[in-house]
């Protein structure tokens, strides 16, 4: 496998949401979705409007041969149709780093500091408002995303009613070659609602993440250094030389 061209993808499952703001929280999965593994971001917020997922691929077999992964190129591929609620709009970012992505962290940080979520993503930090709002635990560097893609979708008048179309889209991938033995996927959902909506549904189609690249040997001295960045990354157990 080494010099050779691979992906390596996950496959992540769709999410429905009902949204009523009798309920505490405002937004619930639907029954028969509550066993996909998506998970709220603001847990204590009775508007738990930012959920997310979380899957990660043990790349433990090129570290032991003491190769590094060059990334070439990243994907997402998403089922065709999205539904929002009139007069609101959908934020999906999804991502591939080599370290743990405290998802939680950043979107209170940033709600945090002016509550404006939407200013920002992952990998381009905010810096606005005064410092004791701004989130206190370290986030990731640019570096760290190998694969990003952040994508703005909102409902129209011109189109049939709920169905949302992108409006905007940002890819930031960094396709930083690693020696990590472990790579992590998340996708993020964020909703925002017009103030005069009150129920509805969203529904997020299933998605495929594809990050490829090719495995190969390289100097001794940049793999080690690149075995160092792993160890300060958090990574359990990375490859031998």
């Amino acid at each position: 496998m080494e010099n050779q061209l691979v992906e390596l993808y996950v496959d992540i499952p769709p999410l429905q949401m009902i949204y009523n703001t009798a309920f505490e929280p405002h937004y619930r999965e639907e029954p028969t979705f509550r066993d996909s593994q998506w998970e709220t971001a603001v847990p204590f917020n009775v508007n738990n409007f930012v959920w997310y997922y979380s899957e990660e691929l043990d790349v433990s077999g090129w570290g032991a041969k003491g190769l590094t992964f060059f990334p070439t190129g990243f994907k997402v591929q998403c089922a065709p149709v999205y539904r929002a609620l009139g007069g609101g709009y959908l934020i999906e970012t999804t991502i591939i780093t080599q370290s743990p992505f405290d998802v939680e962290n950043w979107v209170n940080g940033e709600i945090g500091n002016q509550n404006r979520l939407d200013f920002s993503f992952p990998a381009i930090n905010q810096v606005r408002g005064p410092y004791s709002t701004r989130s206190k635990t370290p986030l990731l560097d640019r570096e760290d995303f190998l694969g990003g893609l952040t994508t703005m979708l909102s409902t129209s008048t011109q189109l049939p009613a709920t169905l949302a179309a992108p409006v905007n889209s940002v890819e930031f991938s960094s396709l930083e070659p690693t020696a990590t033995d472990r790579l992590y996927v998340y996708r993020i959902i964020t909703v925002a609602n017009s103030a005069l909506q009150s129920v509805g549904q969203i529904e997020i189609p299933a998605c495929r993440v594809i990050l490829a690249g090719v495995p190969s040997a390289e100097k001794e001295l940049s793999y080690i250094m690149r075995l160092v960045n792993s160890f300060k990354l958090n990574q359990s157990d990375v490859g031998l030389i």
